[in-house]
């Protein structure tokens, strides 16, 4: 049985990556646990962020990976290239570091 379209399916070894990327998921042991500190730590700089980030910083650490961040994730019907975002933010910052 096939999954439809809009049903992505990731596999034992990919989803393994993810969790051992992400930044929420800490590994005692071995063993994948929330890491509820690190969490509310990103929660409350997220809340912050629109206002101590306009250049869109914080989503390098997504964009290096190749993946959006969540705030760009989303909807939408035209898929945003991660590859794309980051070389237009780098860019961006090399301008703005110029002064040009």
């Amino acid at each position: 049985m096939q999954p439809p379209p809009t049903v992505m399916l990731v596999g034992p070894a990919e989803l393994i990556a993810r969790m051992e990327r992400c930044s929420v998921i800490a590994w005692p042991e071995r063993r994948p646990t929330p890491a509820y500190d690190r969490l509310t730590v990103q929660r409350d700089r997220d809340r912050a962020a629109f206002l101590l980030d306009p250049m869109g910083l914080r989503w390098l650490p997504s964009l290096a990976l190749n993946e959006l961040p969540v705030e760009l994730a989303g909807g939408g019907q035209r898929r945003t290239v991660p590859s794309s975002l980051f070389v237009a933010l780098d860019r961006a910052l090399v301008v703005s570091l110029r002064g040009a």
